[in-house]
């Protein structure tokens, strides 16, 4: 699981934090970068994390009272695992859409060039 409290604290020795955006970027090969933006005193701070597909991440909602909103958003759009979240805020199960921001795997070489599938 991705720690992101770690790194907060760590940011909040120059004041306290505000959260701005949480949002994940597909790197169509089974692994997404997760992008954490706050606000701390009067800098903005960046925290970036590589995770596989499958991994699950800390939710951040007891802390911040927007991010259940956005881990929600990842859960329905990119299909991912936060922790205690679920997701429902913006996909309803019966339309059959799921992870719709996720990229196609990329293909390999050997694929593009009309080899053995």
């Amino acid at each position: 699981m991705i720690d992101v409290r770690d790194k907060l604290r760590q940011a909040e020795s120059l004041g306290p934090a505000r959260l701005i955006s949480i949002f994940p970027v597909d790197n169509a090969n089974g692994t997404l970068d997760i992008i954490y933006m706050f606000q701390v005193g009067s800098e903005v701070v960046q925290h970036r994390y590589a995770i596989r597909e499958d991994e699950e991440l800390d939710s951040l909602s007891d802390l911040f009272k927007g991010a259940l909103n956005m881990e929600r958003e990842m859960v329905d759009l990119f299909g991912l695992k936060v922790k205690d979240v679920e997701g429902g805020l913006l996909l309803c199960p019966e339309s059959g859409v799921i992870r719709p921001l996720r990229k196609p795997a990329k293909q390999t070489d050997e694929r593009k060039e009309g080899g053995d599938a």
